[in-house]
């Protein structure tokens, strides 16, 4: 009866995690998508060249390659809410909820066709309706996020995962990059 028991008590403290029990590993990127990626950012520090800019890029690239991690907040790892909420703490001072959902919730909408540098960027996944994930808009299409498969990356709107499913986007007030 004791072995039951604990057979039960290991079920639910596994089962007990927010997290899917069978999570892929990161796979890390390959060394062209990290050439590919600071392609992109060299294009946008030459777009943005405001002291902000320069600032908020830079903490982007010192995550570049970064694996994730559901609730991780550390250079070791970290999800999506994390690493935005990460890189505005650290290049701005400004605090950001932790969860995607806060986040998308507390933030003004932003439309489709006014995206600018340094908007937040919303989409859902298949496991139900509602937000799921975040990233950091770049421009041309691209974004900064936190990727399941091979960690913090850049990743692009019109790939058809993300624009299926692609919810919206929310600005942080009083925080500029022209």
């Amino acid at each position: 009866m004791k072995m039951r028991h604990m057979f039960l008590l290991a079920l639910i403290l596994l089962t007990g995690c927010a997290r899917p029990l069978m999570m892929r590993r990161p796979i890390g990127l390959s060394p062209k998508q990290r050439m590919l990626i600071e392609k992109t950012l060299r294009e946008v520090e030459q777009a943005h060249r405001t002291l902000a800019a320069r600032n908020l890029i830079s903490y982007i690239r010192r995550y570049i390659g970064t694996p994730y991690q559901y609730g991780g907040l550390s250079p070791a790892g970290m999800d999506c809410s994390g690493f935005v909420m990460l890189v505005f703490k650290q290049a701005f001072g400004i605090e950001l909820p932790r969860s995607t959902k806060a986040q998308y919730s507390t933030l003004q909408p932003v439309s489709p066709y006014e995206l600018k540098f340094g908007d937040l960027v919303f989409f859902e996944n298949t496991r139900g309706a509602g937000v799921s994930h975040v990233g950091i808009f770049l421009m041309n299409a691209k974004f900064a996020h936190a990727s399941t498969s091979v960690g913090v990356t850049v990743s692009d709107l019109t790939e058809p995962y993300y624009q299926s499913r692609y919810l919206g986007a929310r600005r942080i007030s009083n925080l500029t990059f022209d």
